[in-house]
């Protein structure tokens, strides 16, 4: 069935160190929601780019939709500081979305899930649900276990994965900060989360292995949930390749009577 294109607005909030974040905002299919679901693109992914801009719309059938440029992504200000400061662009909306929800919901992607999770461990009675797909423990960690090597082999040897690479927006040049700059290792805050929290990977991912985002899972002592799709590869491509499996994930982890 053809997808129908979302109504889509640009807002901008401004960050407690003076920076303008740009997102677009996406109403509900069903009128007035009282949820809120703001969905954090991974590495150089920014929110008009597919399949942002369709997650977003699907994700509109359960509540409204909020798509991030994080600093130094899209129409964002600043520089991508690599998970050192992207969850101070979250508290804005955060922070005006707690009086007008009843549930607000952070849905991360791949380091976009990083930034989520340091925003709910931040600001925990801001977050009612966290959906992490993909999720590493830090940027250093995905590159100590050559993530990057792993997955560029795995591509260039497998010509369907190219082209499925290559109709996916993505800004490699976006403005870079410190790829190194402070950040705390996600497992070490995973124990101080007081939301409920999804965790979802692929089998076949070559980026972040699941056992990074195990790690993370495993010192989780809030209420979670662990999903695997065995045939599925990294964050947006569980969406892309597995659509069904995604969505069912997505209603389950919201808490979604069917």
């Amino acid at each position: 069935m053809k997808k129908v294109k979302p109504v889509v607005q640009e807002r901008r909030w401004v960050t407690r160190d003076g920076l303008s974040i740009a997102t677009n905002w996406i109403p509900a299919k069903k009128g007035k929601s009282s949820r809120l679901i703001i969905l954090s693109p991974g590495f150089a992914k920014y929110k008009d780019a597919y399949p942002m801009n369709l997650i977003c719309g699907d994700l509109s059938q359960w509540g409204d939709v909020v798509g991030m440029d994080f600093r130094g992504m899209g129409q964002s200000e600043g520089r991508y500081t690599f998970g050192g400061e992207e969850y101070l662009d979250l508290e804005p909306i955060l922070k005006w979305a707690r009086p007008r929800y009843r549930q607000v919901v952070l849905l991360g992607l791949s380091l976009g899930s990083y930034h989520s999770l340091r925003a709910a461990h931040s600001w925990p009675k801001l977050v009612d649900r966290l959906l992490l797909v993909s999720v590493p423990s830090r940027l250093e960690d995905v590159l100590l276990t050559l993530g990057p090597i792993r997955q560029s082999w795995t591509i260039l040897t497998d010509w369907k994965a190219i082209k499925k690479r290559l109709t996916v927006g993505a800004n490699p040049f976006f403005r870079w900060g410190n790829p190194f700059s402070k950040k705390p290792n996600a497992v070490n805050l995973a124990a101080e989360l007081k939301m409920p929290t999804a965790f979802l990977v692929g089998g076949k991912d070559r980026l972040v292995l699941k056992q990074l985002s195990r790690n993370i899972f495993e010192k989780t002592k809030s209420s979670k949930t662990w999903a695997e799709i065995p045939e599925g590869n990294h964050a947006e491509f569980l969406y892309l390749e597995n659509e069904e499996k995604f969505k069912l994930w997505l209603i389950k982890s919201l808490a979604i009577k069917k």
